[in-house]
C-alpha cells in the first residue's frame, strides 16, 4: 500500500526535475574555436571534454563569461552530460541572446568638433589703405629767349603720404575687379598730389588667407595744387604692384604709379601701403 504513494511522488519528482532542466535551458551556442569543457566555471577546473568550432551545444545557464552546456538529446557520441565553456569560444544562435549578452554599449564619445570653412573673398569687396611713398619728380628746363636751355631742375625724390581706396566685386575667391583710387600728397614744390583712377584687378593666388597677390589698374592720371590754386594737369596712368594678405581682410601693398601729363610730364610714385578690405 505504502509503494504506490512513494512510486507516484517519485514520478512527480522526476518529471518536476526533467520540467525545471528544461526551462533553465536558454539556447544554443556554437562553438567558434577549438576548447575545452571544465567541470567548474574556473579556468583551473579539470576538463570533461573537448569540443570543435562548429560544435552546438544546448545552454542550461550563465555565470560571468561561462556558459553551462550539455550536447543536444540524442548525441550518444558524447561522453559527458554537462560542462562549462568560455564566452569567447562560442557564439550565441536563436534563442541564445542570454548565453552571451551583447557587450556593454560604450560610453559615448564626444563628436568630433567641426569648424566652419573659411569664408572666401566672393562677393562684394571695398577697401581702404594709407602708407607712404616716394614721389619721383618730372624733370624740366628754362630757356632764354633765343631758345636756349639755360637750365634744368627737377627729377628729384620728395615724400609723399599715400592712399588707395577700391571697391567693386570678386567673381571669385582669387580673382578682384573693383574701381580704383590711387594717390600720393606729395612734398613738392610745383604738384601737391599725382594719382591714377580707373579700373583695377587683383590676383590672389589662395582662395583664403595668408596668400600672396598681384594687382595692377589703369585710368585718367592726374596732378593736383591746391595750395598754390593753379589747379592741375590730367593725363594717362597706370599702376601695378603686389603684396601679401596676412590676416583676413588685413595685407600690406607695394605699388608703382605712372603718369603721363597732356604736357609731356612724366611722374612716378613708389607706394607701401597697410590695406584693410572688407569682402
Amino acid at each position: 500500500m505504502i509503494a504506490k504513494p512513494v512510486l507516484l511522488a517519485v514520478s512527480c519528482l522526476v518529471f518536476a526535475v526533467s520540467i525545471s532542466a528544461s526551462a533553465q535551458t536558454v539556447g544554443r551556442v556554437r562553438v567558434v574555436r577549438t576548447a575545452a569543457v571544465l567541470e567548474q566555471p574556473v579556468g583551473e577546473a579539470k576538463a570533461v571534454a573537448t569540443v570543435n568550432a562548429g560544435d552546438v551545444f544546448e545552454v542550461l545557464d550563465e555565470r560571468d563569461t561561462w556558459v553551462l552546456v550539455r550536447p543536444p538529446n540524442g548525441d550518444g557520441a558524447r561522453q559527458w552530460r554537462t560542462g562549462w565553456l568560455n564566452r569567447a569560444s562560442v557564439e550565441p544562435l536563436g534563442g541564445a541572446a542570454a548565453a552571451n549578452p551583447p557587450p556593454s554599449t560604450p560610453p559615448p564619445q564626444p563628436a568630433a568638433s567641426i569648424e566652419p570653412p573659411p569664408e572666401g573673398r566672393k562677393g562684394f569687396i571695398i577697401g581702404f589703405g594709407a602708407g607712404i611713398g616716394m614721389h619721383r619728380t618730372p624733370t624740366f628746363s628754362v630757356f632764354d629767349r633765343f631758345g636756349r636751355a639755360i637750365s634744368t631742375g627737377g627729377g628729384e625724390n620728395k615724400i609723399a603720404v599715400a592712399t588707395d581706396f577700391n571697391v567693386g566685386y570678386a567673381p571669385t575667391d582669387q580673382f578682384l575687379v573693383y574701381y580704383s583710387n590711387k594717390a600720393a600728397f606729395t612734398t613738392d614744390d610745383r604738384v601737391d598730389a599725382v594719382g591714377v583712377t580707373g579700373g583695377g584687378v587683383t590676383y590672389m593666388f589662395r582662395p583664403t588667407s595668408p596668400s600672396t597677390f598681384v594687382n595692377g589698374s589703369v585710368g585718367v592720371g592726374a596732378t593736383g595744387s591746391f595750395i598754390n590754386g593753379s589747379g592741375g594737369e590730367t593725363g594717362a596712368g597706370f599702376t601695378f604692384g603686389g603684396g601679401y594678405e596676412f590676416a583676413r581682410h588685413l595685407s600690406l601693398h607695394g605699388d608703382a604709379i605712372f603718369v603721363r601729363l597732356s604736357n609731356g610730364q612724366n611722374h612716378a610714385v613708389y607706394t607701401a601701403t597697410f590695406h584693410f578690405l572688407f569682402y
